[in-house]
């Protein structure tokens, strides 16, 4: 399974264009079908802030409690 873009859409390494990372996905999956793998590509994960404490201020996702459903 390649999770690739999540550093590419946050310019950790600088602006890339959209062309740039769709050829790095392009040249994985092409390696590892080179290699006799299965390629599985996935996208970034949505993430949601909209989590509120007792007096209904917002919390980040990371200042969440955690609670077992």
């Amino acid at each position: 399974m390649i999770l690739a873009g999540t550093n590419d859409i946050s310019g950790n390494t600088g602006p890339m264009p959209l062309t740039a990372t769709e050829d790095n996905l392009a040249s994985m999956a092409e390696l590892a079908r080179a290699n006799g793998i299965r390629v599985v590509l996935a996208s970034v994960m949505p993430v949601s802030d909209y989590g509120h404490d007792k007096d209904g201020k917002p919390l980040r996702h990371d200042q969440r409690p955690f609670r077992l459903r």
